[in-house]
């Protein structure tokens, strides 16, 4: 008598497969040592310009002093990416199976949500892992200096893996319940600025103007920022002193929101009729997104005169909104900083809040522009324009347009928070530091000049880029990267000089790449934008790592 053939049962087979399939991607490997690479390279700016050009000085005191400042700026730049990765690895990466339509595919199968979620999770967080574990031998170096413990050293690789966790879970949540890309990742960027940085400086605001009535610890729990702040010895905040609390808050909540995304996910997928109770709430939601008919009517005509593909760019009323809402958070941010004790004249902490501030927005820039030309091609909607009578300058030209709407009325308040910093400091700041506001004019202009660099460089890597993701990655990478870096690490100096050098690299560097990738990326739009909308980039024939793939996954499905 034959007996039913067993079929074993794979746990989480999503994410096996995602393992298998990273363990032969080229993009594991390289990924991790450019992360080496640059914490290697941060580390060697700041020895060397704390040690006056690689003299370094023969007090003890000096090198432990080197050492630690080594630890804490590599810490930094590690937390910072650590703390944004959500943003640009998992904030998009249901909704792209929404757009696509093929989310409902997975669900066809015995998987459940949580196969899912967890495997979006492996597959967008590996690399992002890597990295961090590339960087953390690096932070271990400033052991030997004696400038840095054993358990702060494992206090704060704790916290960066932690941060790390909980920011790919915001936006894989974020990611479950948006269907748009721009939308997803502002929304994701807003929970993560309110989370660690506005949130614990409206407490500490309040808390300064009624000292008489002391707040709550654990109301500080839930920001990353000062659990990273509390992992270095000698720090002393108004918080509990062990990070035991905020750790496991922060991992708690995190897990929370892979339960709800998994929770969600099967039922986020389905197209169900409107029901009668929520007829007022969808035509609200409409609205918002859309606008009235009559304002939506008017705006149509208006804007098609101009250019159909700026109407096209710009018809989504509620990205606008959310690009507002993230600048007036970090604005919030800069007026909340300096309310607790942020002093206007300040050099270092008033050129960190200004470059932080523009870092973001040119983040949201970059994410914007990638996904314009890439999203018209994917959709065909590129090939329908094609056949109109636009040429390549006016195709351009509505998506430059659509750009300098969404962004211009944020970076014009980001200009003049600018100027209102730089009048502060005119008048608080003593005579020794009247340079101030022209350093933070001189950063504004690189700041729009960067921007425009950031707009050209990601319409052309998302034209080109199968996935809207590395797109956004080489723009950042390309425009932002190396003078970014490079100021980061020669701030830590603490002399005049020290922040001469970081002023005139950063301006070098940044003017660099602006014009040459401004160049590039104008030049290849006008020439090769026919390319990619005549031939739209086919399926490659197997490669040997296609089939390396393709044996993985064979593996992957074998049963005994």
């Amino acid at each position: 008598m034959n007996q039913p053939r067993q079929v074993s049962l794979t746990f989480l087979p999503i994410v096996q497969r995602e393992l298998y399939v990273a363990a032969r991607r080229p993009l594991t490997f390289w990924s991790r040592q450019t992360a080496a690479v640059a914490a290697v390279g941060i580390a060697f700016v700041v020895l060397l310009g704390r040690t006056e050009l690689g003299v370094v000085a023969p007090k003890m005191s000096a090198v432990a002093e080197a050492g630690a400042l080594m630890f804490r700026t590599v810490s930094t730049v590690a937390f910072f990416g650590c703390l944004f990765a959500g943003i640009l690895l998992t904030a998009d990466c249901v909704s792209v199976e929404k757009r696509e339509d093929t989310l409902g595919l997975l669900f066809l199968t015995d998987l459940k949500g949580y196969d899912v979620v967890l495997g979006k999770l492996v597959a967008r967080s590996l690399h992002a892992v890597y990295c961090l574990l590339a960087a953390v031998p690096v932070m271990a170096v400033p052991l030997l200096f004696g400038g840095v413990t054993v358990a702060e050293f494992g206090r704060s690789a704790a916290v960066l893996l932690n941060t790390l966790f909980l920011s790919l879970a915001i936006g894989l949540f974020v990611s479950t319940l948006c269907r748009h890309r721009e939308t997803a990742c502002m929304i994701a960027e807003g929970v993560v600025l309110f989370l660690t940085f506005l949130w614990p400086a409206a407490l500490a605001a309040w808390a300064s103007r009624h000292a008489a009535v002391p707040l709550p610890g654990f109301l500080f729990l839930t920001s990353p920022f000062l659990m990273f702040r509390l992992a270095f010895a000698s720090t002393t905040m108004p918080v509990p002193p062990s990070i035991l609390p905020s750790l496991l808050t922060q991992f708690l909540l995190a897990l929370a929101l892979l339960a709800g995304a998994s929770w969600w996910l099967p039922q986020s997928w389905q197209v169900k009729p409107p029901r009668r109770r929520l007829a007022a709430v969808n035509a609200w939601w409409h609205r918002w997104q859309f606008g009235r008919a009559a304002s939506r009517a008017a705006f149509r005509r208006r804007l098609l005169e101009t250019n159909p593909l700026y109407w096209l760019g710009s018809r989504e009323q509620d990205i606008r909104r959310y690009v507002w809402g993230v600048t007036a958070l970090l604005l919030g941010l800069g007026l909340a900083a300096n309310m607790t004790g942020l002093a206007w004249a300040e050099p270092k902490p008033a050129l960190t809040t200004v470059l932080f501030i523009h870092g973001i927005v040119s983040v949201m820039v970059a994410i914007d522009a990638t996904g314009r030309l890439g999203g018209l091609r994917r959709n065909h909607l590129l090939q329908l324009v094609w056949s109109t009578r636009l040429s390549v300058e006016e195709i351009v030209r509505g998506q430059w347009l659509a750009i300098r709407r969404l962004f211009a009325g944020p970076v014009l308040a980001v200009l003049a928070f600018d100027a209102l910093w730089c009048v502060m400091v005119t008048v608080d700041s003593p005579a020794d530091n009247r340079w101030m506001p022209v350093v933070i004019a001189i950063m504004a202009g690189m700041f729009l000049w960067s921007l425009h660099a950031l707009a050209w460089s990601g319409l052309w890597h998302g034209l080109k880029a199968k996935r809207t993701a590395n797109a956004t990655y080489l723009a950042l990478g390309e425009i932002l990267a190396f003078p970014l870096l490079f100021a980061i690490a020669t701030q830590a100096a603490s002399s005049s000089s020290g922040l001469t050098l970081m002023l005139a690299g950063w301006v070098v560097l940044s003017a660099l790449a602006n014009t040459l990738f401004t160049w590039g990326a104008r030049s290849s739009l006008r020439e090769q934008l026919h390319r990619f909308v005549m031939h739209p980039p086919p399926k490659t024939l197997p490669t040997m790592r296609d089939w390396n793939e393709d044996f993985a996954l064979v593996k992957w499905e074998k049963t005994e």
